[in-house]
Parts: C-alpha cells; structure tokens; sequence
C-alpha cells in the first residue's frame, strides 16, 4: 500500500516536472498551486514575460486614441494652464495624431513598453530574493523570477476585461477596484492612488505571488503572505504619495 502511494507521487511530480507552457500558464489563472508546483521542478519565466510585453504593447497600440482624448481633457479642465497654453498644448497633440502612425513611433513605443516591464520584473525579482533572505538562508534567485514573471499573466485576463470598457466609456480611466467609489475631483489624491492599487487585479497579482513562493521556496503559505504583505504595503505607501512614475501598463 505504501509502495503505491510512493509510486502514485512520484508519477505526479514527474507529471508536473514535465508539464509543457501552455498548462502552466492555464494553470497559472484556474489552479496556481498546480503551476507553481510544476515551477518548483524546473523554473521558466521567459515566455509569461514576453507575452506581458506583447499584452501592455498591443493595449497600449488599441487605446492610443482613447488615451489623447483623455490627455486633451485633462489639459483643457486644468486651471492652472490659461488659455492660450491650453490652445497651444491641444494643437501640439492634435498635431501629432494628424502625422499618423509611423515605424520610427511603433519601435520607439516597443522599446518603451519592454524596457518598463523588464525593469518591473527584475525590480520585483530583486526585491523578493532580498526579503525572503530573512525567511530563508538559500533561496533561489530563478525560482523567484519564475514566480514574478507568471504572476504577470494576470495582465491577459485584465486587457480583455479592460479593453472593450475602455471602448464603451470613452475613456482609458478604468478603475476596478475601490476607487471607483471616490468623486472624479479626487483623482490623483494620495487617496484615490491608495485605491487605485486595490484593483481586483493588483489583488490576484498578490494571491499569485503568495502560493507561488510558499510552493517553490517550500515554506509556509504564512510565511510567504507575511513577505509579500510587508512588501506591497510599502509600495502602497509609496504609490500614495507619487502615484503612478510609470504611466504605461
């Protein structure tokens, strides 16, 4: 009885050990523990890295228009700018839209958008592999890449959600979370970028990075929600105050 048992196991590590892309990342939005067990075995981060590129690009690529609109009404409800300003910033953005799209923007916009993602993934990694030190004598910084990199795939799920609302309000402002509750007037307060942060998404995002690391670092899930808790409360507090540094998502 025992033999099988052992058997049973080793058959299913081995499963996992051998479990292509595609189930990973599947796995990653409808049962994360299973993806992140098979991480454990053998690390990857490359492709849910690449795909968040291409995910922040091509919503980047289909809401550029709605974003100008956005851009234009928030210079021309700005008071500090008088009008002739406002008139010759408007003329600027127009401008711009008039000249088209042109390869020199689209290369320069990819450039962008992978140098941001690759900074807020090696950023996030680093900052793990440090914190975790304390929870932990060696941990491994591949795993911690493993888990950052896959707990960004929650970027699909939130461009298909975000994408069509964009185009049916006319607006890039989406908010999922509890800043929707606060008056328009209010945007860009300390708290209204507190709330901002607590979208349904950045949430899932940190579920994601709790099983993960409580899975491939073999530590608790309390011990993982404690670091990672710690950690996004700090950022929290920081994006309050700044905002967002970073406006491309």
């Amino acid at each position: 009885m025992e033999t099988a048992k052992v058997s049973d196991d080793s058959a299913m590590v081995e499963q996992l050990r051998e479990s292509p892309y595609p189930h990973v990342i599947w796995n990653t939005i409808v049962a994360p523990s299973k993806a992140f067990a098979s991480l454990s075995n053998k690390p990857r981060w490359l492709f849910p890295y690449i795909l968040s590129i291409l995910v922040v690009f091509t919503t980047l690529v289909l809401t550029n228009g709605v974003k100008m609109d956005d851009i234009k009404a928030d210079i021309q409800s700005n008071t500090a700018l008088n009008a002739q300003e406002i008139d010759r910033r408007i003329d600027n953005i127009e401008a711009q839209g008039t000249q088209g799209v042109s390869w020199a923007n689209v290369r320069l916009a990819a450039f962008a958008v992978t140098a941001i993602q690759t900074i807020k993934l090696f950023a996030m990694v680093l900052i793990f592999w440090l914190a975790f030190h304390l929870v932990k004598a060696k941990i491994s910084f591949k795993r911690i890449l493993a888990v950052c990199s896959f707990s960004f795939l929650v970027l699909v799920p939130e461009a298909i959600l975000k994408i069509p609302l964009i185009f049916s309000k006319g607006t890039t402002y989406i908010y999922l979370g509890p800043a929707v509750l606060l008056p328009v007037d209010w945007k860009y307060s300390p708290l209204f970028n507190l709330f901002d942060k607590l979208d349904i998404f950045s949430i899932w995002m940190v579920v994601l990075l709790v099983i993960g690391f409580s899975q491939v670092l073999e530590i608790s899930k309390k011990k993982a929600a404690i670091t990672v808790g710690y950690i996004w409360g700090i950022w929290l507090l920081l994006s309050m105050f700044v905002g967002d540094l970073v406006q491309i998502r």
